[in-house]
């Protein structure tokens, strides 16, 4: 009971933060964006072992939100960073491995969070001013009837190696909610791309579990780290979000 009291405790919490961040609109998310990126970065450098690479790259990924935040139209100096990075990984003498790892997880991690950002400063007009939100919407919807229809209607195993516990029940589930939520927004806001949306986040959120999941089953890893008590760690709740947001982005940018 008191496990599911701070599980609960925990993820109100992280949902209102998100919330509270989307309705505060570019400096909010900004703030988000850059406490996301590096807690996650930090902790996927723990994960798979960067050691004092991960310190760069950090300071990288906080430089280029930053940049994007004041000056979204310098966004082609982002290549400036990687490069200074991958210089400065010659005076601490990085790995092969530790290089790809590196730059790998800076893709991974930091082009969803830059993204994000850039969505909220250039695309004030999608969802009355709240970018954000209908992605964070598409995700949740999607993992918490995925799960209710997996519990419930589950019997062949998605991917039994990496996450055992996810069925295609399951994921249809999710997927036909997801899509609905979709139709839904599509009424809403009077447009009608908005369930096209919804069925791309349900199978990218996916995608993105599983994706991390793989990751952490391959360094025989349960949480990516510790800090929401009940959840593991940052990057283990926005690995659905990174793999969401640039399908968002695409999406918005096509129709804009």
């Amino acid at each position: 009971m008191k496990e599911l009291l701070t599980r609960a405790i925990t993820g109100l919490v992280y949902v209102l933060s998100i919330f509270l961040a989307i309705y505060f609109g570019v400096n909010g998310v900004a703030l988000l964006m850059l406490a996301f990126g590096l807690i996650a970065f930090w902790e996927y450098g723990n994960m798979v072992d960067l050691g004092a690479f991960k310190f760069p790259l950090m300071i990288s990924l906080a430089l280029s939100i930053l940049v994007t935040w004041i000056r979204p139209d310098f966004i082609p100096l982002l290549p400036v960073f990687v490069i200074l990075v991958g210089s400065w990984s010659v005076f601490i003498k990085v790995g092969g491995r530790r290089l790809l790892s590196g730059i790998g997880g800076w893709i991974y991690i930091g082009l969803p969070t830059l993204l994000a950002l850039i969505l909220t400063k250039n695309y004030e007009h999608v969802a009355d001013g709240l970018t954000l939100l209908p992605a964070f919407l598409f995700i949740w919807i999607n993992d918490t009837f995925a799960y209710l229809s997996g519990k419930t209607f589950g019997k062949h195993k998605l991917h039994p190696r990496i996450s055992p516990g996810k069925t295609w029940e399951g994921f249809a589930g999710g997927f036909l909610i997801t899509v609905a939520l979709g139709v839904f927004l599509d009424h809403y806001y009077q447009q009608n791309f908005w369930w096209i949306m919804g069925g791309l986040a349900s199978l990218f959120s996916t995608l993105g579990d599983l994706f991390e999941s793989s990751i952490k089953r391959d360094l025989g890893v349960k949480d990516s780290g510790n800090i929401l008590p009940g959840h593991g760690g940052i990057l283990d709740r926005i690995d659905s979000f990174l793999f969401v947001i640039p399908v968002y982005y695409t999406v918005l940018a096509f129709i804009k």
